[in-house]
C-alpha cells in the first residue's frame, strides 16, 4: 500500500474522493459537535466519499464524524469514559478491544446497520452499505499507545485516575486486535520478534525445549506448566535395569529430581538471576 495523509485540522484537505482508492479517518482530541472551521468541510468530504462508493473506515473520532455527516447524532456521553480493554458484542462473537473515548454516537444515521454494541456503548460499530465500516474502539492500539495516552493525555482530558489504574491492571489480558502472535521454532532474537515487542506486544507464554531433556510452557508470571521429560531423559530411565517396581520408582524419581535441580536454576539465570539483599 501507498499511504497519503491530510491534516484536516490545519485546513489540509484532498481535492476530493478521487485522490485515494480508500479512506481512513482516525482518532482526534476534538469533538465532532465543537465549533471548528475544518469540521464542515470534513463532513462534506465524508459524504462525497460515500457517494463515490469509495471504501471508508472510521475509528473513534472517525466513527463519530462519519455518523454525524450522514445524519446521526454524537454527544459527550453522560456515563463518562471508556478506557482500556473493553469487550464488544459483534453478534456471532465477542471481541476485546482497547477504548479511549467519552464521546459516543447516540443515534445512528439512516441506513446504517449496527454491528457491535455493549452496555456502555450502544452504537459501538456500524456499516453503511458495502463501503463504510466504522467503530468506536481502537483495534490499532497496543499497550504502548495506551500508556502514552495515560501519561500525556489522561490528566488534561479529565480521565479519573482510578480508571487509569484499572486499565493498567488489565494490560496483560488479551485483546483481539491482532496483538497475539503464535509460532513454533521462532528465533527469539530475530528482527521480527523485536518489532513486535517494540510495538508494545507482551509475551504471555513461551514453549521451552531445554537441552532436549525437559519441555514445558513458561508463563508470564514465571509459572511452569505442562512440564514433561523428553526422550533423552526417558531413555536414560529406561536403561536402568530392574524388575522391582519400588526400585524403578526410586530411580525414576531420583533421575527426574536431578534434572529439575539443573533446569530451575537455568531458568532463573536466563531471566537475570535473583537479587540478593545486601547484608
Amino acid at each position: 500500500f501507498t499511504f497519503g495523509q491530510w491534516y484536516v485540522v490545519d485546513g489540509d484537505f484532498p481535492d476530493g474522493p478521487e485522490d485515494a482508492d480508500a479512506w481512513l479517518i482516525g482518532g482526534s482530541r476534538h469533538g465532532v459537535y465543537e465549533d471548528h472551521d475544518w469540521l464542515p468541510p470534513l463532513e462534506d468530504l465524508v459524504r462525497a466519499i460515500v457517494a463515490a462508493k469509495k471504501p471508508l473506515i472510521g475509528i473513534c473520532f472517525g466513527h463519530q464524524v462519519i455518523a454525524k455527516a450522514l445524519g446521526g447524532k454524537v454527544e459527550k456521553f453522560r456515563g463518562g469514559w471508556a478506557v482500556g480493554r473493553t469487550v464488544y458484542d459483534f453478534g456471532d462473537e465477542k471481541l476485546a478491544l482497547n477504548a479511549w473515548h467519552q464521546d459516543q454516537v447516540i443515534e445512528l444515521p439512516e441506513g446504517a446497520q449496527l454491528i457491535a454494541s455493549n452496555p456502555f456503548c450502544r452504537n459501538a460499530a456500524m456499516v453503511v452499505g458495502d463501503t463504510v465500516l466504522s467503530m468506536q474502539p481502537h483495534p490499532e492500539y497496543a499497550t504502548e499507545m495506551l500508556e502514552a495516552l495515560f501519561t500525556y493525555r489522561a490528566e488534561v482530558a479529565g480521565v479519573p485516575p482510578e480508571m487509569i489504574d484499572d486499565a493498567r491492571s488489565r494490560f496483560k489480558e488479551p485483546v483481539d486486535n491482532g496483538g497475539v502472535m503464535r509460532g513454533r521454532r521462532i528465533d527469539l532474537a530475530s528482527a521480527e520478534v523485536r518489532s513486535h515487542l517494540d510495538a508494545g506486544m507482551q509475551v504471555a507464554k513461551l514453549a521451552v525445549d531445554w537441552e532436549e531433556r525437559i519441555g514445558c510452557i513458561l508463563c508470564d508470571d514465571l509459572g511452569i506448566r505442562r512440564l514433561r521429560f523428553l526422550d533423552l531423559v526417558m531413555q536414560e530411565a529406561a536403561d536402568i535395569e530392574t524388575d522391582d517396581a519400588l526400585v524403578r520408582f526410586d530411580a525414576d524419581f531420583a533421575l527426574m529430581g536431578m534434572e529439575l535441580a539443573r533446569f530451575i536454576p537455568a531458568v532463573i539465570d536466563a531471566f537475570g538471576g535473583i537479587d540478593e539483599p545486601d547484608g
